[in-house]
Order: C-alpha cells, then structure tokens, then sequence
C-alpha cells in the first residue's frame, strides 16, 4: 500500500496518498465514535458512542482520495511489532484524547496478548449441524396437497419461530421448492390450533373476548402474483377452510368488520405504500416560511440548516450552495440570458455576490422547465416570457398593427441586445405572428438578421 496521511476537510478525516516527502506518514487514525452506527469490522459488534475506535485504511473508490477507514475495537485490533513511542507517531488523532484513553489505546495495541474472537470455520460439519432436534409436523388436514418431508420440516420450523420470543422468521428457500404451499400450511395449522383453543376454552366455561378473535392475515405480494395467490389458496385448501379477501380495487367501500371477518388479506406493495403515504400525510406539518410540508422532524432539521430567518448552514452546505451557485452562473451566461463568458465564472465571485439582496420569496413550485426557466430570468433580472405570449398576441391582433404593435426604436434596441457581445454571425430573432406590414413581420425580421436591408 502506498504512504498514507491525514487530511481534514470540513472536520471529516481523509486518507490520502503523501505526495511530499516532508508529510507525515500514518498507518492508523483514532478518535472518539460520534454515533453509535459504526460496526467493528473484527468482532462485527456496534460501536458506542464516545468509545474509542481505530481506523485502519482502506483501499475503496469510494473514498474521497480512494480509501476510507475500515473501524474496530481497540481491544479487536493488534499492531505487531511496534512499540508504544512509534505507534505514538504512526497514530493520528492521539492528541485529541484524554490521557487515559490514550494510555489505554495504545497498551491494547501494542499488546502481546492475541485477541480472543471465537474461530467460526463454514466447512466444519458442526457449523451446520442444527442444536436440537428437527420440529417435523404434518400436513394439515385442510390442505389437498401432501407436504414432502423437506417441507414438514419447514412448517416445524416456521410454527417454533412463530412461537419464540422472535416471533417470525424468513422462510428463503429456492425458487420452485414450495414456499407458498408452506406458508398456505402454517395459515391452516394456526387456525387449527386456534380452533382447539377455543373448544377447550369452552369446554372448561371460559368466556371468550372480542380481544381473542384472531386479526387476518396480511399477504403483501408483487402486483403480478397477487391472482396466482388467490388461487393457489383456493387450489390448495379445502373449500370454505381459508376465506380470502383481495385488497385491491375498489377498497374504499370496505370497512374495519369486513376485514377482521376474513383469514386472509391479500394486497400488493404500491397499496401499501400508498395507504401508509396516506397516514405520513395527514402526519405532516408546513413550514411556516417556504409552504413546503415535512413530517415535525425532518421539519427541526429544515429549519435549523435551511430554511427561515434563524437557519445556519453548515460548512459543507455552504460550500455546496457556492457550487451551485457557480453551475447557474455559467448556466445563464451559456444560454446568453446574462452577459460575460462561462469560463470568467469564479467560486470567489459567487460568493461575493451573495452579499447581495436575497431574491423575492420562493414558492412553492414543481420542478419543470418552465420553472427552471422563471427562475433563472428571475435570478438575472429579467422578465420571464411565456410561450403563448406570442399567440396570445396573434389573436387579439389579428391583422397586426394598432396599440399592441412595437414601435422601431424598441426593436432596434432589442436587435442590437441581442447581438451584443456575440461572436457569431448568426442571431437569434423572435418571431411574431400576424406582423407583415414595414418590414415588421417575418422578412423583416430576416432582413434585420443580415443588417436591416428591410429598411
């Protein structure tokens, strides 16, 4: 591996090759773990937060100079053959702990002591050996089709796991080895092992509560197979056993009682994403200074960092609003809706120029080309035209002339707008329908193009 240093940008530690010999060269950095998210690449255990952890570098193309910090444990981690004065200057980030915890680290990572993580071998029999005994039950008696063996046992297992303090589990066979015949199975044993509950209730005098009747089952299938499991319910049981009912078309009519007078509800994934956008929504509050809805904390965060009077951007939102902001200079200079070059667009420039009056309010608007286009000649100062200001024109003039018609002075001074600061010999001009008197319309406008012959 290359010589690697550290380099911080906006308070974030990057791994980069040294490209001077007067750099200094780290083969570790150390800091305190800012959340818990992070993972001990060794002992596969989170990271707590304000614990101590070790980055070691990685090759990723990812990273911002190609490697990132793969963190573990002190205690998961040795560093062979180092003593603590030249880990002491192999580590970056050491100055910034206490000195306890820089003791600590380094006593564990110069440690002769190996590091006990147990040894997991995936072809050793033992690996795979279940602990216990495999549950096999039968088929149950409500299902037309026998279970083979392999699927016995998979119904035992779903039926434990159901059980567990888990209580569910994922069923990944192969594609064709019968996960729904298996599944269809574990509907029928529940019910039957409700049924029996509720007769021995009864046979004991014990009362059974609303609270005790059983809620349907939820089957949320891909649109495409969402007819295939209907019918290999129906197909697959006995008739009258498992009532299905398909939540689909037309649901707006059912209510709760017909739902929880089914076993099974069947339904696809852009229903349920639908009805759960459904209770995000009514969840949502609008900001009081952009319109925009947010649920109350994503609404903490955008207007702490983005928007209303009080928001502070970070360092990086900064910078990436300058970049942004540098992309739509050069944007409005290339497509001439202000003067100057692209190329003379300069991020010092930018952001001078912020110190500027803040443009008028945004509102709330979808992301067209049209409003991308409002908003860039809003940005430039100039009044943004719509399409059919021209055939709006035509039609109320249609013959030209009259009180709408431009007077020559004020095309003149919008031909020579148009032609200043070009290089090319080619003009664009607009044109406008219904004009044919004077050189006005269409040839006029052309001969214009090639010097105002017209006139």
């Amino acid at each position: 591996m290359l010589p690697l240093t550290i380099c911080e940008d906006d308070g974030k530690r990057e791994w980069k090759p040294a490209e001077y010999e007067t750099e200094p060269i780290y083969s570790h950095v150390v800091e305190l773990a800012k959340t818990a998210r992070a993972r001990c690449r060794k002992c596969s255990e989170a990271i707590a937060k304000g614990v101590v952890k070790v980055g070691v570098p990685f090759k990723w193309r990812g990273g911002a100079h190609g490697y990132i910090s793969s963190w573990q444990h002190p205690t998961c981690l040795r560093i062979p053959d180092r003593t603590v004065a030249e880990l002491s200057s192999e580590i970056y980030g050491l100055n910034d702990l206490t000195e306890e915890e820089r003791t600590d680290t380094l006593a564990e990572l110069s440690s002769k002591v190996p590091v006990a993580l147990d040894e997991v071998d995936p072809d050793d029999p033992a690996f795979s050996k279940p602990e216990g005994p495999v549950l096999r039950l039968p088929t149950p008696l409500a299902l037309t089709r026998p279970l083979l063996n392999f699927q016995e046992e998979g119904l035992g297992w779903m039926v434990a796991n159901e059980a567990s303090p888990v209580c569910g589990g994922i069923l990944a066979d192969e594609m064709g080895m019968g996960k729904t015949i298996q599944t269809i199975a574990l509907l029928l044993h529940a019910k039957a092992a409700r049924a029996e509950a509720a007769l021995a209730a009864a046979k004991a005098g014990t009362a059974r509560s609303t609270a005790d009747v059983p809620a349907p089952t939820l089957v949320v299938v891909p649109t495409s197979a969402l007819v295939q499991w209907e019918e290999e319910i129906k197909s697959y049981t006995a008739p009258g056993t498992l009532t299905v009912l398909m939540y689909y078309a037309d649901r707006k009519a059912l209510t709760k009682e017909v739902l929880e007078s089914v076993d099974v509800v069947l339904t696809t994934y852009p229903v349920v994403e639908g009805e759960w956008r459904k209770v995000i929504n009514r969840a949502m509050v609008e900001c009081e200074y952009c319109s925009k809805k947010l649920l109350p904390r994503s609404l903490i965060v955008h207007q702490k960092y983005f928007c209303g009077p009080d928001a502070v951007r970070t360092a990086k939102l900064a910078k990436r609003e300058v970049k942004q902001g540098v992309a739509n200079e050069k944007a409005m200079r290339t497509l001439r809706i202000k003067k100057g070059k692209a190329e003379d667009v300069t991020e010092a420039a930018v952001t001078q120029a912020t110190g500027a009056p803040a443009p008028p309010a945004r509102t709330r608007a979808l992301p067209t080309p049209g409003n991308f286009y409002r908003e860039l000649m809003t940005k430039a100062g100039r009044p943004a035209m719509s399409m059919y200001d021209g055939a709006i024109k035509a039609r109320q003039n249609p013959t030209g002339g009259g009180e709408e018609e431009e007077s020559e002075e004020e095309e003149e001074a919008a031909a020579e707008d148009l032609v200043e600061d070009d290089d090319s010999d080619v003009v664009i001009v607009s044109e406008t329908p219904g004009k044919n008197a004077g050189g006005v319309g269409t040839g006029g406008e052309s001969n214009r193009s090639g010097g105002r012959g017209g006139r």
